[in-house]
């Protein structure tokens, strides 16, 4: 996704025409290309030389200053034109006359350069000026807030004069506590605003510098880069302050000094659902109330005649055990987005994603109520057949439900969310030649979320052998597919191979051996653990080795997890300088995340131990797979919010990355 949409959609209307043209100086860009190459300048000398030279960013300061800070008001830029007499002209070919073609391309380019500046500035100053009038106002406000509380006799009357949530149609001003939300609001929004036009900035200078200069970080990059970061503008507390003082007066007058519960009311969004949304919602929840009550009832219900049914179901389980899988990953995917847009996480261009067609949780619920409602009819048909209530064949409702999870995530038309689905999609065909190209971090994400599909992938490969399988082969009674060992290995390797040559790719492109091989040396001792569990099941006298593989596997990626992934740890505090949630969370995730990766170790019990219902219809499998789909929601919340925040493993050309913007 091109950073001119995501910048479109983190624009505040009110403020549309002081954010920096970036179209505009694409299109200069993309016209000194067309330049260069007109005059043969791209191939013939931007190759054997650096045009930057040919320019100058001169500072009004004495040499022995130069290293200093670069002060605001001295930078200037401006081409060179005495210096077209090259120092190495023998690599330039005797028969191009550079001289009229470079005086033009520095006169364009010094244009562009000054315009760029001065705009710069312009949006420095509109910063500069629009958060000392937000601060006036503020204050006013807090002056005639501090006096209406002063002009209450009683705590009846303060209470009925500064709740929270009252409705009166007299405007949105009339609610003090409104108000409040409202600076507060206000606030944040020119601190987005402050951010998304530095990234706008930092991205025009590489693009300048790529394309026109073709040396990685020049010294005119270096520059107008520190030019840049001399601007209020790029201030990293940006209104911090400011907003810290709305949210202590908050806490203070509403909820009892309790900072937490005031930080939460002033993040809210007003609605986490649109009203069409919420509507759907309630529908599909109340169908899901009587199917599932149908279910039951027809479960406890003994069959017409007195036989073992569960060990039929056994052939046809894994279509319903890996639906279900995938069920409830869609719903862990919608919960991980409303903690993202509750916490301001900017996922949109993490992920670059289009910002029209952004993941929302509402069409997550939606997508996971209208699968789950399906499952269960197939379910409940599946029971009732298996149970002789209704004359059909076993494989009947196993097939229809097979083919509804196709039509709905496969097909082609705009319906069924397709905004989720197409996406989604197509990242996932991207990871398996990803490895050949350059790994963008959707890319890696979602084959670091495939790793933790194993088992429904697993019960994949079980329902294209049960497809393929006919009645003669009496797949139905003996689970033959279960047999299959090889298919399901496979299924389980593939993910971590993807992931594994993606941390190579990463280090061939970036030069970097750490942290991108020893992240590949992760995932190579998940593999080597996956192979020798294929070696276990024809030899169970490796059962000590395959432990000892599994332990080492296991360390090595919790370690993985809690410092590199979540970014924790790595300094003398607890957890790190800047954090996005609560605390308690991360304290949360670190604990559970520890056992759910050890949850293996369940399968090391003997089965004897486990009920015989439970062992036939191999339920262990299922809440395994549930474990650790609910792991993999939790990592993404933080290795989300860590990406955020830092950009260590260089996904990203900047760091800087706005808040998201508030529905």
């Amino acid at each position: 996704m091109r950073f001119k949409e995501q910048f479109e959609f983190h624009k505040v209307p009110e403020w549309d025409e002081h954010y920096l043209r970036y179209a505009r100086y694409l299109e200069h860009i993309e016209k000194l290309v067309k330049k260069m190459t007109r005059y043969g300048l791209n191939n013939q000398v931007s190759n054997q030389y650096d045009l930057s030279s040919t320019y100058q960013v001169v500072i009004n300061e004495s040499e022995e200053e130069k290293e200093t800070e670069i002060p605001l008001n001295t930078l200037k830029v401006f081409p060179n034109d005495d210096s077209l007499s090259y120092s190495s002209p023998g690599s330039i070919p005797e028969n191009l006359d550079l001289e009229a073609p470079l005086l033009s391309l520095s006169t364009d380019i010094k244009e562009i350069l000054v315009e760029f500046v001065s705009e710069c500035k312009g949006i420095n100053d509109f910063y500069l000026e629009e958060k000392q009038r937000i601060i006036n106002e503020y204050e006013l406000f807090y002056k005639r807030f501090l006096n209406k509380i002063n002009s209450v006799t009683t705590m009846i009357n303060l209470h009925e004069d500064l709740k929270l949530y009252d409705i009166d149609g007299l405007g949105y001003s009339s609610s003090w506590s409104r108000k409040f939300v409202e600076y507060y609001s206000k606030f944040s929004w020119l601190d987005g605003f402050a951010k998304i036009n530095i990234v706008a900035m930092q991205k025009i200078l590489l693009k300048f510098d790529k394309t026109l200069f073709l040396v990685k970080e020049s010294k005119f990059n270096r520059k107008l880069n520190e030019f840049i970061h001399t601007l209020p503008l790029s201030e990293e507390k940006g209104c911090t302050d400011e907003r810290k003082k709305i949210r202590n007066s908050v806490s203070k007058y509403y909820f009892n000094n309790k900072k937490n519960k005031a930080f939460r009311f002033l993040e809210s969004t007003l609605s986490a659902h649109k009203s069409e949304d919420r509507g759907q919602l309630k529908l599909l929840l109340g169908v899901l109330i009587g199917l599932s009550f149908i279910l039951g009832v027809i479960l406890l219900t003994p069959p017409k005649e007195n036989h073992y049914f569960l060990h039929q179901i056994k052939a046809v389980y894994p279509i319903f055990r890996g639906t279900l899988s995938f069920i409830f990953t869609l719903l862990c995917c919608g919960v991980v987005i409303v903690f993202l847009k509750e916490f301001r996480v900017n996922y949109v261009i993490i992920f670059e994603s289009s910002p029209a067609n952004r993941l929302n949780p509402s069409g997550m619920y939606i997508l996971t109520a209208v699968l789950m409602v399906a499952w269960l009819i197939c379910m409940i048909g599946e029971v009732a057949v298996l149970k002789d209530y209704l004359p059909y064949k076993h494989d009947l409702f196993a097939i229809i439900l097979l083919y509804t999870f196709l039509a709905v995530f496969f097909n082609p038309l705009k319906i069924f969310q397709s905004v989720i689905r197409f996406p989604a999609i197509i990242a996932t065909f991207h990871c398996l030649y990803s490895p050949f190209s350059e790994v963008r971090f959707l890319e890696f994400f979602v084959a670091d979320v495939m790793t933790s599909l194993v088992k429904p992938f697993i019960d994949v490969s079980l329902i294209i052998c049960w497809a393929s399988s006919t009645d003669e082969d009496n797949v139905f009674d003996t689970g033959k597919c279960h047999s299959k060992m090889f298919w399901a290995i496979f299924a389980w390797y593939l993910p971590f191979h993807i992931r594994f040559w993606q941390c190579v790719n990463k280090w061939w492109y970036t030069g970097d051996a750490f942290p991108h091989l020893v992240n590949a040396g992760k995932y190579f001792a998940s593999i080597v653990m996956i192979c020798s569990n294929y070696f276990y099941g024809k030899n169970p006298d490796l059962r000590n080795v395959v432990l000892g593989l599994y332990l080492f596997a296991t360390v090595y990626s919790y370690i993985w997890d809690i410092i590199m992934d979540w970014g924790l740890l790595r300094d003398k505090r607890m957890l790190r300088a800047q954090i996005l949630y609560p605390p308690r969370y991360y304290y949360f995730s670190c604990i559970t995340n520890f056992f759910l990766r050890f949850a293996w170790t369940l399968g090391f019990i003997p089965a004897s131990y486990w009920p015989d219902t439970f062992r036939n219809i191999e339920g262990l499998t299922l809440i395994l797979a549930i474990m650790e789909i609910y792991r993999r929601a939790q990592w993404s919340l933080f290795r989300l919010e860590n990406e955020n925040i830092n950009n260590y493993e260089k996904y990203r050309t900047v760091l800087e990355i706005p808040r998201l913007p508030k529905d």
